[in-house]
């Protein structure tokens, strides 16, 4: 609710179309917000305020995810099927993003949300697409 007592109804829609071409490379698409999306983890060596985000779990029920500091970012996505949200709990803010299809993201920084939405390789990787 905001401030006028009634519900949000406002959201963006956005569509994107990527041709790459005969050009090798990925495309992510980020979202940075103000919100402080940081909870207190406990990540083998490390302690304190870890980015946070949460991911649907085949559409039925929420997953929060913490960021793993010791693996890399590709190590920190997850599938999201149906939504996935950043939330500052201090403010009551939360930032969701709902999908029309299946997609990995990740939250590898305070208050950010990215996917990868295109990815060509130059060489095969072995692992049943036959890319590259």
């Amino acid at each position: 609710m905001h401030s006028g007592g009634q519900p949000f109804e406002d959201g963006i829609y956005i569509q994107s179309k990527v041709n790459l071409g005969s050009k090798k490379g990925e495309i992510f698409m980020r979202f940075d917000t103000d919100l402080d999306s940081t909870t207190l983890a406990k990540d083998g060596d490390v302690t304190g305020p870890t980015p946070t985000f949460y991911t649907d779990q085949n559409g039925f029920t929420v997953e929060k995810r913490t960021k793993i500091s010791k693996i890399n970012l590709e190590g920190n996505y997850y599938p999201v099927n149906t939504l996935t949200y950043i939330q500052d709990d201090s403010r009551g803010f939360r930032f969701s993003i709902l999908v029309d299809r299946s997609h990995g993201f990740s939250s590898y920084e305070n208050g950010r949300l990215e996917t990868l939405i295109e990815r060509r390789t130059v060489y095969d990787d072995a692992r049943g697409m036959s890319e590259g």
